[in-house]
């Protein structure tokens, strides 16, 4: 909360068709806090998201609405590579404000973000192969485990969770100005999809290039943008 009080007149206000507001904090790197607001002004939650070069074409399969929470959006999409058709679900931090474009089988380009859950990044193609994730194919793959029971039988209720894999295309070392804690934002190539990665700097010993590999479990962060 003093975060925001500190910073209040640096979120840009962006109201909803509902009632209340989201108020977007966007650093000069690009990471930003989406806060949500009721039509009282009183905040009821706040979502992280970093903007980047991620892409991905998808088709609108639905989207799970939380009465409890009603600014926030799970939307259900899918998306065709290489004739294999991949579901999955994905947070989308400014729903409300492309809520009529989210209607089922619309087909929109994301720019997606991935925040690290479980995951790493392999210094070269040898590496990952001798890690846990060395069967997933370096190229790219892309598991939507958000969707699935251990066993295989679908979730009730899916969650923007997926187990990715792909390569580095570019990467950054930016710095919180507020918590002075650094992550890395990696650019990474993945199975049908470009992805925004973010990884604490404490898991990475050097700087990520162009023959490292990123592999493990994600959150998913996206919003609708105009294709590239």
């Amino acid at each position: 909360m003093s975060f925001l009080k500190r910073h209040e007149s640096e979120f840009e206000v962006k109201p909803t068709q509902i009632g209340g507001a989201y108020k977007v904090y966007t650093t000069a790197d690009s990471a930003q806090l989406i806060a949500q607001y009721d039509p009282n002004d009183q905040l009821i939650g706040c979502l992280p998201h970093l903007l980047g070069k991620g892409r991905m074409d998808a088709k609108i399969l639905g989207v799970r609405e939380d009465q409890s929470h009603p600014l926030d959006g799970l939307v259900l999409i899918e998306f065709d590579y290489e004739n294999t058709k991949v579901p999955c679900a994905v947070d989308c931090p400014l729903y409300r404000l492309y809520q009529d474009d989210l209607q089922s089988e619309n087909t929109l380009n994301l720019q997606v973000c991935a925040f690290q859950s479980q995951a790493k990044v392999f210094r070269d193609e040898k590496k990952f192969k001798k890690s846990p994730y060395g069967q997933l194919a370096a190229e790219g793959a892309f598991i939507p485990s958000g969707l699935f029971q251990p066993d295989g039988a679908p979730v009730d209720k899916p969650r923007p969770i997926a187990i990715l894999a792909g390569r580095v295309l570019e990467a950054q070392l930016i710095k919180n100005r507020e918590t002075k804690k650094s992550f890395w934002k990696c650019e990474v190539q993945s199975f049908g999809c470009s992805v925004t990665t973010a990884f604490d700097a404490r898991s990475i010993k050097k700087k990520p290039t162009t023959d490292s590999i990123v592999a493990g479990s994600f959150k998913l962060s996206a919003v609708p943008v105009e294709p590239q």
